[in-house]
């Protein structure tokens, strides 16, 4: 983007896909990769058909210029980084704003937001990227990866490491079955996640019944 055509880019997919694991990874790998770029940071939330900005943080070379949090001073720290950037600035933005910077390269990472969506189709200098759904493989290496402990009251029950690792990807294999692939609810460690997916799947379940009979399965 720095180099191309495109102004701005949306990247936007299933909720509790990872997008702000991903807006946190691609922040680090751009201060690192353009040490003299202006990096503004700025997070919104939606307030009825309106978006109120947050917070903003500027960076550079990978340190903190400067940040705020008081709205009042939000538009003019944005405006007096993009004045001493001389051009060399992106926006990052967790959320999407109510207008798009005027001439200034966007990323913006934001659940599926129509107002936001049909603001932009037109603009052939916006290019809209969905995130996939994570497959049963990719979260399972994750779970190994990273060591989680899908669910703490299964210890009691794990005699070796290897005995654990498959342990914890069938509960993987479980989840993935009832949520799909959306990290968020298929790598999670919270405990009383575990009564959720046998619920769900029990409904799922009783759901195809009449089905199945019908078939005669």
């Amino acid at each position: 983007m720095l180099d191309g055509d495109t102004d701005a880019i949306t990247i936007t997919g299933t909720p509790g896909i990872g997008k702000s694991f991903f807006f946190g990874y691609f922040h680090v790998r751009c201060n690192f990769e353009n040490p003299l770029v202006a990096i503004i940071t700025a997070s919104f939330k939606s307030k009825g058909e309106m978006s109120m900005m947050q917070s903003v943080v500027v960076r550079k070379n990978s340190e903190v210029v400067i940040e705020t949090k008081v709205p009042s001073e939000m538009e003019d720290l944005i405006e007096e980084a993009e004045d001493k950037a001389k051009g060399q600035v992106i926006h990052l933005y967790d959320g999407p704003p109510d207008y798009l910077p005027e001439g200034a390269r966007m990323v913006c990472f934001t659940s599926p937001n129509k107002e936001w969506f049909n603001q932009n189709e037109k603009d052939q200098y916006h290019s809209t990227l969905f995130m996939p759904l994570w497959s049963l493989h990719e979260l399972q290496t994750t779970v190994t990866e990273l060591g989680l402990e899908m669910d703490p009251r299964f210890d009691l029950h794990v005699r070796t490491e290897s005995e654990e690792e498959t342990l914890f990807e069938k509960l993987v294999e479980q989840r993935f079955y009832v949520f799909g692939g959306v990290a968020r609810e298929c790598l999670s460690t919270r405990a009383n996640l575990s009564k959720t997916v046998k619920r769900e799947s029990r409904i799922f379940w009783m759901s195809l019944k009449p089905w199945v009979k019908h078939n005669d399965f």
